[in-house]
């Protein structure tokens, strides 16, 4: 694990990484009770508010017959910020500046500047702020 700005840990964070997992963290924080499970690679820009019982997970963290998981890694952009109760699974980019809405399940891509919202989340707007 790296961290290469103020990162702020809440009650409750639980960061899991495997033996070969890389989580590289910018600056931010994560709130109440956000689980990161990283087994691969998960990575978390400058300037992110991840907000309460967020999931972020880079693998499908169960095996079936003995298979083995699949992992895709995970990276949220700078200047992001993420709703409580969101879910975001193997393989996607937050690009810098979007933001995730409150109890989101993100399954694909999400462009910079972009407003998402669902299960699955969808783009509902661009946005912009500045810090």
């Amino acid at each position: 694990m790296t961290v290469t700005g103020n990162f702020v840990l809440h009650r409750g964070v639980r960061l899991r990484v495997g033996p070969t997992g890389r989580l590289m963290l910018g600056s931010g924080y994560l709130a109440d009770d956000v689980r990161i499970d990283c087994h691969c690679a998960i990575t978390i820009g400058d300037r992110v508010a991840i907000a309460a019982r967020t999931v972020i997970m880079d693998t499908d963290h169960h095996h079936l017959s003995g298979a083995r998981a699949r992992e895709a890694p995970v990276v949220i952009g700078d200047d992001v910020w993420i709703g409580i109760g969101v879910i975001i699974v193997k393989g996607v980019t937050i690009g810098s500046g979007a933001v995730v809405a409150a109890g989101s399940v993100v399954v694909k891509d999400v462009p910079p500047r972009t407003l998402v919202a669902g299960n699955p989340a969808r783009a509902i707007r661009e946005v912009e702020w500045t810090l």
